[in-house]
């Protein structure tokens, strides 16, 4: 018996040992303090044990509590946020791990929340009467004032706008005949104590009209409506892209040139007319005005006279001309989804994990991260960019990177193989054990 309980303490001594290799993996989150006045602010801490990756934060209402990020990257360490107070009501702060791994290779899941009440600072009013002390002091409330700079319908008398009209939405385009010079625009305001300009009857001439209509709200916070009128030219030179007819654009200053761009001219048929050349990557543009009125440029290829519309960005400080990848540079595991831009929708490929949903649009909550194929327009190289969403940064693609971290799982997965190894070892060997003491038991009967 002595010998068995001896193998016993054996197997959990060499159990205990084998899983420090793979600890569990757990976050924490604290803040200095649940309450805070107008004003001040408070500090929120992510701490991670044992595990890597990003957390995605967010405030239900961000007029009441706002934070300085929203995304922390954490590596078995701690890291702080700032929660700064706004005005007086209640807010919710959400802490989502979103592209968390354990050491031991295991997806950390589960969103924890604080909720973070702002109290209004007190207020003196002095006053006499009442008693011999002299003065009271009493806490008023201040009147808010209104926030919203939106309109709730922008019109023109007698055209369509380019596209239907929401209030996020702040550029629109419309196109007319060359002998219109004057356009009436109408707009309702979301909120009533606000205030607008630009609205009317506006003068237009030849040419692209970008024409401001800017709403001020009640705490004087400003919003600003773009609307692209473009007046057809008396000579027009059309040019047709999948079956669809544009007006090339002959005027300079109608649109501007991306950065890295020159100006020149190109003959298109029998005239020459206005485009942009880069020296670095030798691409030629040339700007386009389709029939709904919305002027972009498109680059334009001089062997096969056609035209592809221009994808240049200017992502996190670098002009990037974005490209369609070619199949063999996609990497295993990714697949092609479109995300949202600066009001434009762009093509990217994300790294899709099993059970996990990934979405092409806003409203479905995925990963931040988009590998895109482009040029850079100031060096000429083509590579692979990384663009985080969340911080709007982009950076060339690192498969060293992804490497090394998936040598570093792979090396926890053979810890664990060996910790479960030696514990069916360890029992089998008990198990041995026993037998032969039973059997001995059994002869000596």
């Amino acid at each position: 018996m002595k010998k068995a309980v001896k193998y016993l303490s054996l197997i959990i001594c060499t159990f205990i040992i084998s899983i420090n290799y793979v600890k569990a993996a757990s976050y924490d989150v604290t803040v200095t303090s649940k309450t805070v006045t107008v004003g001040n602010s408070v500090t929120l801490t992510i701490k991670g044990n044992d595990l890597a990756g990003r957390f995605d934060l967010s405030s239900s209402n961000s007029s009441v509590a706002s934070l300085s990020n929203n995304s922390l990257f954490i590596d078995k360490n701690s890291t702080s946020i700032t929660i700064t107070a706004k005005s007086v009501g209640t807010a919710t702060i959400t802490i989502i791990p979103t592209d968390v791994t354990a050491y031991d290779n295991n997806t950390i899941t589960g969103n924890k929340t604080i909720t973070i009440t702002v109290k209004d600072k007190p207020t003196s009013n002095p006053s006499t009467g009442g008693n011999n002390s002299g003065t009271t002091t009493n806490t008023t409330p201040t009147k808010k004032k209104s926030t919203n700079n939106y309109l709730s319908s922008l019109t023109i008398e007698g055209y369509t706008l380019d596209k239907e009209f929401k209030k996020e939405e702040t550029e629109y385009s419309i196109m007319v005949e060359n002998d219109v010079n004057k356009i009436k625009i109408n707009a309702q305001l979301d909120d009533s104590s606000a205030k607008v300009t630009g609205i009317g009857e506006v003068e237009v001439k030849e040419g692209i009209n970008k024409l401001e209509i800017k709403v001020t709200a009640e705490n004087g916070s400003t919003r600003t409506y773009t609307l692209n009128v473009t007046v057809k030219e008396l000579n027009p030179i059309e040019v047709t892209i999948n079956k669809k007819k544009y007006t090339i654009i002959r005027k300079e200053g109608e649109l501007e040139p991306p950065e890295n761009y020159e100006k020149s001219s190109i003959k298109i048929g029998e005239e020459e007319v206005l485009c942009y050349i880069n020296k670095n990557t030798k691409n030629i543009i040339i700007g386009l005005t389709d029939e709904k009125g919305v002027s972009k440029f498109y680059s334009y290829n001089k062997e096969t006279k056609e035209y592809t519309l221009y994808n240049g960005y200017n992502i996190g400080g670098m002009n990037i001309n974005i490209l369609e990848m070619p199949e063999e540079l996609i990497p295993k595991g990714y697949i092609k989804v479109s995300f949202n831009y600066n009001n434009n929708k762009l093509d990217g490929y994300q790294y899709i994990k099993k059970n996990q949903t990934y979405a092409a649009d806003d409203k479905i909550k995925g990963s931040d991260f988009y590998l895109i194929y482009g040029i850079n327009e100031k060096t000429g190289e083509k590579a692979l960019y990384v663009y985080d969403k969340l911080e709007g940064t982009i950076q060339r693609f690192n498969s060293d990177l992804v490497e090394a971290y998936n040598d570093e799982n792979n090396k926890y997965f053979m810890y664990m193989l060996i910790s479960l190894a030696l514990l069916a070892v360890s029992i089998i060997t008990l198990s041995i054990v026993l037998i032969k003491q039973k059997k001995n038991k059994t002869k000596f009967a």
